[in-house]
C-alpha cells in the first residue's frame, strides 16, 4: 500500500506495479491500497516488515503505532511502557490526544506570525476607516450643519456617521470573506497538491466568520464614534458657512 502523496507523485493507481530499488535488487509489487497518510513529502510505502528486512537488511524501528483494546487505560499503559523501557531505549511516547495537542501547538506556533499580521491589519484598517470618515464628514460639513439647523438632532447626525461606517465595514467584510474563500481553496486544493502531493479536505470556517463579524463591526463603530463626536463639536453656524 502507498500513501496518497506517493500515488500523486509517482502517478500510480490501484493495481499498478510499484518498482523500488533496494540494496538487494529491485522490488516490484502491485499497489493494493492508497491511504490518506502524510509522513514525509516524498510519500510513504507500506509493506510487510519481514519483506522490508529481507530487501533492505534493516531491523530498526523509527515509529510504532499501537491500537489498544477497549477498556484499557491509556495513561496507565503509557506509564507501564515507560517503566519497561527505562534504561534500555530512548523513545517519545504519546497517546493520541497528547499527539494531537502537540501537533496543534506546533501549528499555532507556526501561525503566530500570521496572527500578528492579522492584528496589524486590523489596526491599519481602523486607521484607514477613521481617515476616510474624517474626509467624508469634512466634505459634508455644510450638509450636516444644514441638517442640524433645520432641526436635526445630534443623535441623528451621529447615527448617520455610524451607519456609514457599519456599511463600509460590512462591505469590506463580505469582500474579504469571498477573497479569503478563494485563496484558502487554492492553497488547500491546488498548492498543497503541487507542493506536497497531498489533497487536503476544504472546510469553510463558518464559526470563525461568524465570530469575526461582531469584531469587525465593533472596530468600525469605535472608529466612527470619534469622527461623529468631532463633527458634533462644531458649531452649526461654522458648519453652514464652511466651504
Amino acid at each position: 500500500m502507498i500513501s496518497q502523496n506517493q500515488a500523486v507523485r509517482s502517478g500510480l493507481g490501484l493495481g499498478d506495479q510499484l518498482r523500488l530499488e533496494t540494496p538487494s535488487g529491485p522490488l516490484v509489487r502491485p499497489v493494493v491500497g492508497i491511504l490518506e497518510f502524510y509522513y514525509v513529502e516524498k510519500g510513504t510505502v507500506f509493506m510487510d516488515r519481514e519483506l522490508y528486512k529481507k530487501y533492505w537488511g534493516d531491523n530498526a524501528v523509527d515509529l510504532m503505532l499501537l491500537n489498544l483494546e477497549p477498556g484499557i487505560d491509556r495513561s496507565a499503559f503509557k506509564t507501564e511502557i515507560n517503566r519497561v523501557m527505562a534504561g534500555e531505549q530512548r523513545a517519545f511516547i504519546y497517546t493520541s490526544d497528547e499527539y494531537k495537542e502537540w501537533s496543534s501547538r506546533l501549528t499555532d506556533q507556526f501561525f503566530t506570525l500570521t496572527y500578528l499580521e492579522m492584528l496589524i491589519a486590523i489596526f491599519v484598517a481602523a486607521m484607514g476607516l477613521i481617515n476616510m470618515l474624517v474626509i467624508s464628514v469634512s466634505e459634508r460639513q455644510r450638509e450636516l450643519g444644514i441638517l442640524r439647523a433645520i432641526g436635526g438632532l445630534r443623535g441623528q447626525v451621529r447615527k448617520i456617521v455610524l451607519l456609514e461606517a457599519a456599511s463600509i465595514a460590512l462591505l469590506g467584510f463580505a469582500t474579504g470573506v469571498i477573497a479569503g474563500l478563494f485563496n484558502a481553496y487554492f492553497l488547500v486544493r491546488t498548492a498543497a497538491r503541487i507542493i506536497a502531493g497531498f489533497n487536503l479536505r476544504f472546510q469553510f470556517p463558518i464559526s470563525v466568520v461568524l465570530a469575526t463579524l461582531p469584531v469587525v463591526l465593533l472596530v468600525a463603530l469605535g472608529a466612527a464614534w470619534w469622527t461623529a463626536q468631532r463633527a458634533l463639536r462644531q458649531q452649526v453656524v461654522e458648519a453652514i458657512g464652511y466651504e
